[in-house]
């Protein structure tokens, strides 16, 4: 929380983490940053039992060879913060593999397998930008709400049950608007 100087993470293996609570005291992240920089180099998060397996709120960060598998909620949420993940695997997820919220989002290089609920949900005037994504076996590939924008390129969608959708959610918003080249 408000960390200063910036917080590094490599080559490391998270198993069986559930979101910290102390009494009234909770938490919504297995792992949580607020106001914090990060950087996430080769990270393995697996059977995380939390409402998100990474929590990031105001915060500026870059994850890189990520691997995410068996995660009860949401695998990353972004509220408010400016995240780069590349070369990140998603699968097994039981709500969104992405979830951003008034974030600007840099994707390139990542799978998505198995998202029960959405494998990236943009919202509340986000920016998302891909470069060479999979989405497979999932619930929503991409949802665009709320004055979001996604602009992605070389996206591949399979054997989702909807493969992308953009709506407003929020009367105080939009719509979402996607470009798919």
């Amino acid at each position: 929380i408000n960390a200063k100087e910036l917080s590094t993470f490599e080559n490391v293996i998270f198993k069986n983490l559930k979101n910290p609570n102390k009494g009234n005291w909770q938490l919504m992240g297995a792992l949580n940053f607020y106001n914090s920089p990060i950087e996430i180099n080769t990270i393995k998060l697996q059977n995380i039992t939390a409402e998100d397996t990474i929590n990031l709120i105001n915060t500026h960060g870059i994850i890189k060879k990520g691997f995410f598998e068996d995660v009860s909620s949401d695998a990353i949420d972004s509220d408010f913060s400016n995240l780069v993940v590349e070369n990140t695997e998603f699968k097994s997820i039981g709500g969104d593999a992405i979830d951003t919220s008034g974030s600007i989002v840099t994707l390139s290089d990542v799978l998505i397998e198995n998202a029960k609920d959405k494998g990236i949900s943009a919202g509340e005037d986000s920016q998302v930008s891909i470069n060479n994504i999979e989405i497979k076996d999932s619930f929503i590939g991409v949802a665009v709400k709320d004055l979001s924008n996604l602009d992605s390129k070389e996206m591949i969608l399979t054997n989702n049950s909807y493969g992308v959708v953009a709506f407003q959610k929020k009367p105080e918003f939009g719509p979402g608007r996607i470009i798919i080249k």
